[in-house]
């Protein structure tokens, strides 16, 4: 999912290249270039500014001096939350395993979810993780 697809779906404004690949959310010390991060501490804006991450999610007042591409948002947290639900949707539509789809519902009120109900990764594990969740609540 592109940078700008990601902020136009969550409301939010973007800096910097907006035809990037975004893949997954991952945690500001290990994100790569097809990665999306958040920071919203004074550590984090701090260690940001090195990260490797090919997208952040950052509060408004933050300095981007080198033209980083970014999304601002008032509370990255819950953006970066939100973020993940939509790269989820997007990837889990795109899926050609045949895993992918398979419901977390295994009996009456009882759900799994995990990696290897999807696709053996970090990724798959958020997605099995989101369909369980939609299960659980309807």
């Amino acid at each position: 999912m592109k940078v700008r697809e990601i902020a136009e779906r969550l409301g939010l404004t973007w800096e910097g290249d907006g035809e990037r690949e975004v893949l997954r959310v991952a945690p500001l010390e290990t994100a790569g270039s097809g990665e999306l991060a958040f920071a919203n501490s004074r550590r984090a804006l701090r260690d940001a500014q090195s990260s490797a991450a090919g997208c952040l999610i950052v509060p408004p007042g933050f300095d981007n001096p080198g033209g980083r591409t970014v999304i601002r948002a008032k509370d990255p947290r819950a953006a970066c939350a939100r973020a993940i639900s939509a790269i989820s949707c997007i990837w889990s539509a795109g899926a050609r395993s045949q895993n992918s789809r398979m419901p977390s519902r295994i009996g009456t009120g009882l759900h799994v979810a995990g990696d290897h109900r999807s696709t053996p990764s970090i990724q798959g594990a958020l997605t099995s993780g989101l369909r369980a969740a939609r299960g659980i609540l309807g």
